[in-house]
């Protein structure tokens, strides 16, 4: 499957949703103490579509993504 510069209407919608189901999660394991909840989210939009970033700055003006990160 060939993946399209610009999301259709549809999968605007469907990120859309993702984007409100992954900020929920966030709150939920916050509330529920299981943690962080920072990486969480992330893995859910993932799952549930694996173009989500592709498609999320095909709209976007931005090209350019910094990540700055440490492990302790």
């Amino acid at each position: 499957m060939e993946y399209s510069p610009r999301p259709s209407f549809l999968n605007r919608i469907r990120n859309l949703l993702i984007i409100i189901l992954a900020k929920l999660c966030f709150f939920l394991i916050r509330f529920l103490s299981f943690g962080a909840g920072s990486t969480w989210p992330g893995h859910i939009a993932l799952f549930l579509n694996k173009n989500f970033i592709k498609e999320i700055l095909a709209d976007s003006k931005l090209k350019i993504i910094l990540i700055i990160g440490t492990n302790g």
